[in-house]
Order: structure tokens, then C-alpha cells, then sequence
């Protein structure tokens, strides 16, 4: 997984999480090693990451979690061999 955005507005740490992100994404092989990188799924156009999504701005809410939950469902039901669960 990639780190998830932080802070409600971008900042500079946000923009170096970002660019680990891009360093993790060429580790996966697309076999044994499985890289997502879903944090755009909290941030609004503006940039901001809403507080019903992380209340602190760096800890997922239970939408947060919802939300994570349905991004990686189908990559685990693949290595699991089952169908996915369709929301």
C-alpha cells in the first residue's frame, strides 16, 4: 500500500510521501509483490482530505476504512482465488 495523504491541505511532506510513493510502485511485480497506491480516493479536487474520511487528517475514518476496504477487495479476492465482491 501507498502512503495514505495526510494533512488536510497539501503540504511538503505530503509531496515526499508521494514521490516514496513512486519508488514503492516499481517494487511490484506484479505477482508475488502487489503495490496500490489508492490515496487520490481520499483527497477532494481541491486537495483537501475530508474530515469524514480521516477526523485527524491522517487516521481513516469508518468511511476511510470503507472506502480502503473496496479499493483492495478484488487484488485480494484474485490472490485468494475467489470471485470479487461486487459493493
Amino acid at each position: 500500500m501507498g502512503i495514505f495523504p495526510f494533512r488536510e491541505d497539501f503540504c511538503a511532506q505530503r509531496g515526499k510521501a508521494l514521490q516514496v510513493n513512486q519508488a514503492l510502485r516499481t517494487l511490484d511485480d506484479g505477482h508475488w509483490i502487489v503495490f496500490r497506491d489508492i490515496g487520490h480516493l481520499f483527497i477532494q479536487p481541491d486537495g483537501k482530505i475530508p474530515k469524514d474520511m480521516m477526523r485527524d487528517f491522517l487516521h481513516p475514518s469508518a468511511a476511510g476504512y470503507r472506502i480502503w476496504a473496496q479499493a483492495i477487495e478484488p487484488d485480494l479476492a484474485a490472490m485468494l482465488g475467489e470471485k470479487p465482491i461486487t459493493p
